[in-house]
């Protein structure tokens, strides 16, 4: 149980700080890149049901919120509660920010738009690149939504 103990131990604020190096920020650039360039790929696709069927698309934007909030929750505990910054790749983009925060709180201040979005963006691709090439088929979704309502 020793070395897990050593592993969930906080470092020293300006070493986390320390651990944010060019390629993480080229990293963090091309995550945020791709989110946005997915969503708008997802904007595209869901204008012309989100149009025809209003209620539905409220819906969805209500239970993605709710679910999004449990998820980024989730994920938040299990950052500073899992893994070592030393990590391969998550550990430096995404646990070293979580980390960071809680022995300098003001440190999210300093920081930029990638820096505080990039890892955020990271997490978020692979849901973003299901919602985005999940096929559109309305007549599906509505039996399923009658379904389950009744």
């Amino acid at each position: 149980m020793e070395p897990l103990v050593k592993h969930l131990r906080q470092k020293d604020a300006a070493v986390l700080a320390g651990g944010y190096s060019r390629n993480i920020r080229r990293f963090e650039v091309a995550c945020i890149s791709t989110y946005f360039s997915l969503m708008i790929v997802l904007a595209i696709r869901l204008w012309q049901p989100s149009v025809r069927n209003p209620w539905l698309f409220f819906s969805a934007v209500l239970l993605g919120y709710l679910g999004a909030d449990f998820v980024s929750g989730f994920v938040h505990w299990a950052a500073d509660t899992w893994g070592s910054t030393e990590m391969k790749l998550i550990g430096k983009a995404l646990i070293r920010p979580f980390r960071e925060h809680h022995v300098d709180q003001t440190a999210i201040v300093r920081h930029d738009f990638v820096e505080t979005n990039g890892n955020n963006c990271m997490i978020s691709i692979p849901v973003a690149l299901m919602a985005a090439f999940i096929p559109v088929n309305e007549s599906a979704v509505l039996q399923f939504a009658v379904t389950f309502m009744t």
